[in-house]
């Protein structure tokens, strides 16, 4: 994949169950072998070409050959073996120098694309509009506690399959459904 290639990774989930229980487990040894399976991996890192390079000698020390080489590199970052593994992808300029792209995490065999961090700001940014709306709609009084602000036109009452009460809200830009399981 090349660096103007953007694939959308974040909605999959891999896993290969047969190589874990082949490999007897993950671990700080076999954990990027294992990363590389996946279709997170980049045939043309500097670990892919290094893997290539030396897959007929004996390598001792692939990190360090990494740290002279100039490009996209994967790097197992924390472990907490054997269940969680987190893997950055990163841009290296030179021995001292690389920038993170991207974060994988490998939590218990299941490979997954951390999200990055403005797409949790958007998110938390949009939980905190539609909590601030729904908190506009609260009226609270020390004889009924909490309890919506009374606009009938826009509160309706439903019952679900199992006979259970559901209040429904209507906000302009999002509905507000409510599950009591006692009968009103």
């Amino acid at each position: 994949m090349s660096e103007l290639e953007v694939k959308d990774l974040l909605g999959i989930e891999w896993r290969f169950s047969e190589w874990i229980l082949h490999a007897g487990g993950l671990n700080s040894q076999n954990v990027m072998e294992y990363f590389s399976l996946s279709p997170f991996w980049d045939p043309n890192s500097n670990n892919a070409v290094l893997k290539m390079q030396t897959q007929f000698n004996a390598l001792q020390n692939e990190r360090m050959d990494l740290v002279h080489m100039v490009g996209i590199e994967f790097a197992l970052v924390y472990e907490k073996a054997p269940e969680y593994f987190v893997i950055a992808k990163r841009r290296r300029y030179n021995p001292s120098r690389c920038i993170n792209l991207s974060f994988y995490y490998i939590l218990n065999g299941n490979i997954y694309q951390a999200p990055p961090l403005t797409l949790l700001q958007t998110s938390l940014k949009e939980v905190e509009e539609g909590f601030n709306e729904i908190s506009s709609q609260v009226e609270y009084s020390t004889f009924k506690g909490y309890t919506w602000k009374d606009s009938s036109s826009e509160l309706g009452t439903k019952k679900d399959e199992d006979g259970k009460f559901l209040y429904v809200k209507s906000l302009p830009s999002f509905v507000v459904v409510i599950c009591f399981s006692s009968n009103v």
